[in-house]
């Protein structure tokens, strides 16, 4: 088949939805497919090249401009995207085309008009985390101007899901999700999980890069709480923070926290670490290459995801694939991964004494990490493989495809 995929995130900029999109186009096209990968300008240049990351497989980065003004920055992205596939399909036909992000467009961007089966994955409904940041231990004063957007977001985000011929949902969680709260068609709806590739924990030297992650960050190897992730309120990061002030005495411990976000809220985490008294022990990378990726997960002594809510918690696969003990909050598809105490840990979310309480209870018997670390690398190493979530991909495109036929 001839694929398209249409995101807004590649690594090593954006999130778990651009991880996402660069394992499925590798899974596709070791499966023999062609693939064709259309992201902004600004995300692919500068951040990969094509002959880095593809160079090895039948992908072609295509980039296509985008407005750089904040509010117009999707619709602007969704509006070249549709003008680069008409250009794309008059010279060679296109099979399926797949939404791999699920940023909406605001203004929403018509997209009927394009004669071609759509496939959309659904990593996390905006109206949930909406709901999910309300039911916080936050003041909802502060939380307004977010939700807020997280509702105006969510009309956009079920029109995209209503022009789709098939729907990917990568959790049961948010499977359920888009039916109660998007009303789609559980007709149209697959549930497919996210595959972890070796792209981390294969194809670097780890000895190498967890030294210099180390002497880069002034740490030492199992020495250090490791977060990464987005820097935004629904990631609950400030949790963190607080919880770690229960283990900061012991003696050179370390949070680091890897990702870029909003500047904001980078100001109320710092504000939050000297308000415990932890701030030389705080650690902001800003985004990191994958190669510095690899060395953060492989020296890192406990992995932490705070969050309010999760679609899926693409970074715990990362994680859990180095061995690593994981601690995450009960929310939205994470205890769909982690099951507390056989392959990780599960807090409430918002709750920095859990956090806190649990990393001690970790720290004082390191045999745990040792256990659990490695129940967690054997859980996932069958379960969640690019290879089985490209196979059931493919089959959906095949559905999608016939869909468009009848």
């Amino acid at each position: 088949m001839n694929i398209c995929l249409i995101t807004y995130e590649l690594p090593p900029s954006g999130g778990g939805e651009g991880v996402y999109t660069y394992n499925l186009a590798v899974g596709l096209s070791n499966r023999g497919h062609q693939v064709t990968i259309v992201s902004p300008l600004h995300i692919s240049a500068g951040h990969m090249r094509e002959s880095e990351l593809f160079s090895d497989h039948n992908i072609r980065l295509l980039p296509v401009n985008v407005m750089q003004r904040p509010l117009a920055r999707v619709s602007s992205f969704m509006k070249s995207s549709i003008r680069a596939l008409r250009e794309i399909s008059s010279v060679s036909k296109i099979d399926v085309v797949h939404f791999t992000f699920d940023y909406p467009a605001y203004p929403p961007v018509d997209i009927t008009g394009l004669d071609l089966p759509i496939v959309s994955t659904l990593h996390h409904l905006h109206i949930v985390e909406a709901i999910s940041m309300l039911h916080s231990r936050k003041n909802p004063i502060l939380l307004m101007p977010n939700v807020l957007r997280q509702f105006l977001l969510s009309q956009s985000e079920k029109k995209l899901l209503e022009r789709s011929q098939r729907v990917i949902a990568v959790s049961q969680f948010t499977y359920r999700s888009a039916i109660q709260y998007a009303k789609t068609n559980p007709e149209i709806l697959r549930m497919v999980p996210n595959g972890i590739g070796s792209n981390l924990s294969k194809n670097h030297d780890l000895s190498k890069t967890s030294k210099t992650f180390c002497n880069d960050y002034s740490t030492s190897p199992g020495n250090f709480v490791l977060y990464v992730g987005r820097i935004e309120q629904s990631k609950g990061i400030e949790y963190l923070i607080r919880g770690f002030a229960k283990v900061s005495r012991f003696k050179n411990l370390k949070l680091v926290i890897v990702g870029g976000g909003t500047p904001s809220y980078f100001q109320e985490l710092k504000r939050a670490s000297l308000e415990v008294d932890i701030a030389n022990q705080v650690v902001f990378t800003g985004r990191i290459t994958d190669e510095m990726l690899s060395g953060a997960y492989a020296s890192c002594g406990i992995f932490v995801l705070p969050s309010l809510m999760e679609g899926f918690g693409y970074t715990l696969l990362e994680a859990m694939s180095f061995g690593k003990v994981v601690l995450a909050t009960n929310v939205g598809g994470v205890p769909e991964i982690v099951k507390n105490g056989v392959n990780g840990f599960l807090v409430e979310p918002g709750s920095a004494d859990q956090i806190g309480d649990k990393l001690l209870e970790i720290m004082e018997e390191p045999k745990i990490m040792l256990e659990i670390g490695e129940s967690a690398k054997n859980w996932i190493e069958n379960r969640y493989t690019v290879e089985n979530m490209a196979s059931q991909t493919e089959k959906v495109y095949r559905e999608a495809i016939l869909e468009l036929k009848l």
